[in-house]
C-alpha cells in the first residue's frame, strides 16, 4: 500500500498506521483473495493521485474545471468507502475459505461460486474510473471541458459500487 493510499485511508493528513506485512498475511493470506484486494486498493490509489492532480491543475476562474476536480475529488471519499469494503470481503474469504495460490480450486468454487472474478471486475472498474480521471486532467491541460470525463469517472465508480454489493451478497 502506498503513502498516498495511508493517507487517504486516515483522514486527517498523517499516515494510517500501515499492518505489518504478517499481519496482512494473516488478514488476506498470500493468495488470490489478497492478490485481488491489492489490485482494488492499488486502482484506488491511482484514482486518488489523479484527482490530486487534477485538483492542483484546476483553474479556480474555470468553472468547468472546478466543477470537474468537486467531482473527481467527491469520489475519492466514496471509493476509499469501497477500499474498507473490499478489505473486508477479502478477509472473510480468506477465513472461510483460505486460498494460497492464485488459482482457485474446484472445491473452494463450490462454496465461494466467483468470488474471484467478482473482486477483480470490481478493481478493473476502479481502474476505468482512474482512466477516466486521468482523461479529465488531459482536458484540464488542453483546455477543453473535462466535465465529460469526469462523469465517466463517476459512472465507472457507481458500476464498482454495485459490483461490490453483488459480492457482499456472495460473501
Amino acid at each position: 500500500m502506498g503513502l498516498l493510499s495511508r493517507l487517504r485511508r486516515s483522514g486527517s493528513g498523517q499516515p494510517a498506521k500501515r499492518p505489518r506485512a504478517a499481519q496482512q498475511d494473516r488478514a488476506y493470506g498470500t493468495g488470490v483473495w489478497r492478490q485481488h484486494r491489492d489490485r482494488f486498493n492499488r486502482a484506488v490509489d491511482r484514482f486518488y493521485q489523479t484527482a490530486l492532480a487534477v485538483r492542483e491543475e484546476a483553474r479556480g476562474d474555470d468553472p468547468q474545471q472546478e466543477e470537474a476536480a468537486e467531482a473527481l475529488a467527491a469520489l475519492t471519499y466514496d471509493l476509499n468507502a469501497l477500499g474498507e469494503r473490499i478489505d473486508e470481503t477479502a478477509r472473510r474469504a480468506h477465513a472461510q475459505v483460505p486460498v494460497a495460490d492464485m488459482v482457485v480450486p474446484a472445491q473452494v468454487r463450490a462454496v465461494v461460486g466467483d468470488l474471484a472474478e467478482g473482486m477483480s471486475k470490481a478493481a478493473l472498474l476502479v481502474a476505468q474510473a482512474a482512466q477516466a480521471a486521468a482523461m479529465s486532467r488531459a482536458a484540464i491541460r488542453m483546455g477543453t471541458d473535462p466535465r465529460e470525463a469526469a462523469r465517466a469517472a463517476g459512472s465507472y465508480v457507481r458500476d464498482a459500487q454495485r459490483a461490490v454489493e453483488r459480492l457482499e451478497e456472495r460473501a
